[in-house]
């Protein structure tokens, strides 16, 4: 065996080592914040009820839950992770997105193509809805949506699984196409609508 051969497999167990360890040292981040890219709306009634079946339904309360599809900003500075095998390679604990939302949340409306409860259509169901924590009702804090922007936009509270409850009938019997709207501060807005809720 030449001497080249034998130089060979030193120099690239030493490289293997180096590549490996800059893979694990966990590079400082440059963006700490996450952004918000879709949502999806999802109506239900008391017990879980379906609500757009476009049968009337008679229950005691509408809910709205709404999630958020977001995305991380934040990225390591340097990368070496292409270069190894990803399952030997470390993982680096990174909180993503802890300084909260890169764009500030401006405002959450919901509205209906129709009448309710005598508001007229496409205004402002704001006031009929309450934002509440799924994982804890009823017994949890229910909050004015303009609260609940407020603790969004502290990093208090989470964006990507927002929930809003009324017990506030409609008070006719008319389609009811709810849209929940969601403007930032950077111009993005989103909305989804439901199917038609009958709600008596």
């Amino acid at each position: 065996m030449n001497l080249k051969k034998l130089l060979i497999l030193p120099v690239a167990f030493l490289l293997t080592n180096i590549i490996y360890i800059a893979c694990c040292d966990c590079k400082p981040t440059n963006k700490h914040y996450y952004h918000a890219e879709n949502f999806v709306l999802k109506p239900y009634g008391s017990n879980k009820m379906v609500v757009d079946s476009g049968t009337t339904v008679n229950m005691d309360s509408l809910y709205l839950d709404c999630f958020f599809y977001t995305n991380c900003v934040v990225s390591n500075k340097i990368n070496f992770s292409f270069l190894v095998n990803t399952a030997s390679a470390c993982k680096c604990d990174i909180s993503c997105g802890y300084k909260g939302l890169k764009s500030k949340l401006t405002s959450i409306e919901i509205t209906s193509n129709n009448i309710y409860y005598g508001k007229p259509a496409n205004t402002s169901l704001n006031s009929i809805f309450k934002t509440y924590d799924k994982y804890n009702p009823p017994s949890g804090i229910y909050l004015s949506i303009d609260s609940m922007i407020t603790l969004i936009n502290l990093n208090q509270r989470e964006l990507s699984s927002l929930n809003f409850y009324t017990t506030t009938k409609p008070g006719n019997a008319l389609a009811q196409k709810l849209n929940v709207k969601a403007v930032f501060a950077n111009g993005s807005t989103f909305s989804s609508v439901t199917k038609p809720i009958y709600w008596l």
